[in-house]
């Protein structure tokens, strides 16, 4: 089991923790709300000063550390301290909606970082571990966000999952209705929207034409 624990006395919880991202705009990515540093090879070694585990293929890819639970105290599998569930909430790519997950904290405190490659299985991308022999079967785990503030709100605009500031563009003295578009925001989503159809059309022929490349290569 590829878990990975830090020494308590090596713990900086800003080395994990992304600072809060709240723009000033009237809506902006979903991905700005993200809580924790997701780490490459690289940057888990100069945080922690060792290497990464080898990727673990029997379990989900995951880049994020939550230093709540990095703990000696988390690490042993079989403890009542690793098994106590922690629950976060992230973007379900697939719905487009906000949803709950739950994981031991002894998994939430770990990671499991690919190193090697990547390829196509069922045309999902899966990676490859360390040797490049075999692929975890599993999606990577999905990156926890910061809870709302109250003048937040989640909306899925033309297609595309957004956060919208409910208080920009309208009175201090009413900041807990939800703001109103004008014309020009109106044609500026709809310039959106037909740049993203046109950037998803390109994205999709690209991705289509991956398993065709991968044989050639292959």
């Amino acid at each position: 089991m590829s878990t990975t624990t830090t020494a308590t006395s090596n713990i900086n919880p800003a080395d994990y923790l992304l600072p809060k991202n709240k723009p000033d705009l009237p809506y902006y990515a979903v991905s700005l709300l993200d809580k924790f540093v997701k780490f490459t090879v690289a940057s888990y070694k100069s945080v922690t000063g060792v290497d990464a585990p080898p990727l673990d293929i029997n379990r989900p890819p995951k880049r994020w550390i939550d230093p709540d639970y990095i703990q000696s105290a988390f690490a042993d599998p079989s403890s009542q301290q690793y098994l106590t569930p922690v629950y976060y909430t992230v973007l379900d790519p697939t719905t487009k909606s906000l949803i709950k997950i739950s994981m031991p904290a002894g998994w939430a405190g770990s990671i499991n970082l690919p190193k090697g490659g990547w390829t196509l299985i069922n045309g999902q991308i899966r990676y490859l571990n360390d040797n490049s022999t075999a692929a975890s079967l599993f999606a990577e785990v999905l990156d926890p966000l910061r809870d709302l503030d109250s003048d937040e709100s989640f909306s899925v605009l033309m297609t595309v999952p957004m956060i919208v500031r409910n208080d920009i563009g309208t009175p201090a003295s009413s900041a807990s209705t939800p703001a109103t578009f004008s014309a020009a925001d109106s044609q500026a989503l709809q310039n959106l929207q037909n740049l993203f159809q046109s950037l998803k059309t390109e994205v999709d022929a690209i991705y289509n034409a991956i398993p065709t490349i991968l044989q050639k290569v292959g």
